[in-house]
């Protein structure tokens, strides 16, 4: 069913390209292809763009950021789902469910494009379609240094955006990116994000420092499960600081009353904001209301440093972190491995706030290609000339 058809506008004599930008996943994707998808139908009349999800909250959400005009150009299309995943999604609340059901359902539409950009990699089950038409476009989404950022499944595509010489240092050397078919392009989620008013108002009834805590949901990695309550605990004890509690979507995904009901004690303090999962967990609300950001290997640190401030970063598994390449960010500020430890870290950032900070600012330009163009418009030139380049029509 298309919910919002539009006609292509290809330029003279030359039949349009079809690229399908895929939502299939949490929402908190979108932000990294969205703006790509608007930019390559603004600078680009020769290409029609789509924009395929399954459910209509993934449309709801997608709508919340593109401008009226933006929307006009894209074509919006929603993807089938076979009777059981429909039932399953409606009775679980679990908007992700069956996301290589819903790709192989959908395989006659997917057929009739010739690329298909996502930024996940389940979408690699595409590979299995028998697809050979179908071009796979890889955007990634997010910056951090977690091991599993470099996966292997990156080999099946045939073309991937990177975000700066971070990225493309390591995908070249461990040969999961190849010369021609790849492309640094920046960060097109700062296009839509970077510099966005918030409209969340103020959180805090106060002036006192407030810290951002970001646990990721990888508890091979996460501070949560160590050291995550604690924290909080502390935070309620310690009415001097203020504490954003907003973690990665993924850690209480699907978020159920019960969840919410186990931080209500938290979310009465006056300090305390707990948020598991809403727009504003993942449109950089809170990387940009912060003054401190806590965390572990999540890369919201890297959004958050987008504007240097004081970092502390919380070693719940005491690995040795300082020449391992997946921890990295942790150049950026102090690191404790007991909550204990929290005040004195507090104390050196908020007595030294430069910290940190020149260390941020390098690491941060190792990972953001970032010029004067938008990223999301060298993202969408670069994947259009790798399609004409190919022979795509």
């Amino acid at each position: 069913m298309s919910l919002k058809p539009v006609s292509p506008h290809p330029a003279a004599g030359r039949p349009p390209l079809r690229v399908a930008f895929l939502f299939n996943a949490q929402f908190h994707q979108v932000l990294h292809g969205l703006p790509i998808a608007q930019a390559m139908a603004a600078g680009h009349g020769d290409v029609e763009v789509s924009v395929l999800a399954p459910t209509m909250a993934h449309f709801d959400f997608i709508r919340r950021y593109l401008p009226p005009e933006a929307a006009a150009r894209l074509r919006f299309v929603d993807l089938r789902q076979p009777a059981w995943l429909r039932l399953y999604r409606a009775l679980s609340g679990n908007v992700t469910a069956g996301k290589r059901a819903t790709l192989a359902h959908n395989r006659a539409l997917l057929a009739g494009f010739d690329a298909l950009v996502t930024p996940e990699r389940t979408s690699a089950y595409v590979r299995q379609l028998d697809l050979p038409g179908l071009k796979l476009v890889h955007t990634g989404h997010g910056a951090g240094d977690r091991e599993r950022s470099f996966n292997p499944e990156i080999r099946k595509y045939d073309f991937v955006l990177l975000s700066g010489g971070k990225y493309e240092t390591y995908l070249l050397d461990h040969g999961l990116v190849r010369p021609g078919h790849y492309a640094v392009v920046g960060y097109p989620k700062f296009d839509l994000l970077l510099d966005r008013p918030s409209a969340s108002g103020r959180l805090f009834a106060n002036e006192r420092p407030t810290i951002l805590y970001a646990p990721h949901f990888d508890p091979r990695v996460s501070s949560w499960p160590v050291l995550g309550r604690p924290l909080l605990e502390l935070a309620l004890g310690t009415p001097a600081w203020n504490l954003i509690f907003a973690p990665h979507v993924r850690l209480f995904d699907p978020v159920r009353l019960s969840k919410r009901l186990a931080f209500r004690r938290f979310a009465r303090a006056g300090n305390i904001h707990v948020d598991l999962g809403s727009d504003r967990s993942v449109d950089m609300t809170y990387a940009n209301a912060a003054d401190i950001y806590a965390g572990d290997v999540s890369s919201q640190l890297y959004e958050f440093i987008a504007r240097p401030r004081p970092c502390i970063f919380l070693n719940a598994h005491r690995v040795a972190w300082q020449d391992n390449p997946f921890y990295l960010g942790w150049r950026c500020g102090p690191v404790i491995d007991e909550i204990g430890q929290f005040p004195a870290a507090l104390r050196t950032v908020l007595e030294q706030p430069d910290t940190g900070l020149a260390e941020q600012r390098a690491l941060f330009a190792h990972t953001f290609d970032l010029d004067q163009r938008p990223s999301s418009a060298r993202a969408a030139d670069a994947i259009v000339g790798f399609l004409r380049q190919d022979g795509r029509r």
